[in-house]
């Protein structure tokens, strides 16, 4: 089983970032500096749905990509972070085991593009916004079979789609410096600390 929850805000200024989030979630309030093996490997789903933890680093010049611990879509802490700070901020979303992917694109306060797809169920797909000038007829990559014509949009997809806008969606935690935000009273960040245990939003 693998589970992904990331979103990366356009901005070359981590310090306002930090201080947007802070504002923006009530209950964030301890904040922290350390390499990814103290930070990442206590981290936990939220019991609410509301993300209260977030690690973030400025793994681009112009990217700072944060983790984050709900399969919340966000759509209302991007839309004012995007505002508040005039910029643009991607969400992704990966749950191997029931096959679901999730890209949505915030500019200014602005859901831009959405898109959902769970291929464990019948559920129907989202497909909102401006299609992307690098996209195929459908998002994701098209298939054919027995002349049939399909599109997939999975975990490469979202990978792809993240390079067209300039930045690595997947980084090694080993090479950058991370940031933890975190509520008041979660759990110590060094209960952890030096363990090998696998961060629970990593993929692989």
């Amino acid at each position: 089983m693998g589970t992904w929850a990331a979103f990366y805000v356009k901005t070359p200024d981590q310090l306002k970032l930090v201080e947007a989030i802070r504002s923006a979630i009530p209950g964030i309030t301890d904040v922290a500096q350390d390499q990814p093996g103290s930070l990442t490997n206590d981290i936990t789903p939220s019991t609410n749905g509301d993300p209260d933890r977030l690690i973030l680093s400025q793994t681009n010049p112009e990217w700072v990509t944060v983790f984050q611990n709900s399969f919340d879509d966000l759509g209302d802490l991007c839309t004012d972070l995007s505002r508040d700070l005039e910029t643009s901020i991607i969400v992704t979303m990966a749950q191997t085991t029931s096959d679901y992917y999730y890209f949505a694109l915030y500019d200014n306060g602005v859901n831009k593009r959405e898109i959902e797809a769970c291929y464990s169920d019948d559920s129907e797909s989202i497909n909102s916004g401006e299609r992307f000038p690098f996209e195929n007829a459908e998002p994701g990559e098209k298939v054919e079979y027995d002349e049939e014509e399909s599109y997939l949009f999975d975990f490469e997809s979202l990978e792809k789609y993240c390079k067209q806008f300039g930045f690595d969606m997947y980084v090694d935690p080993e090479n950058s410096k991370w940031t933890l935000l975190q509520a008041h009273g979660y759990r110590s960040i060094v209960k952890n600390k030096g363990s090998n245990k696998k961060p629970w939003w990593k993929l692989w």
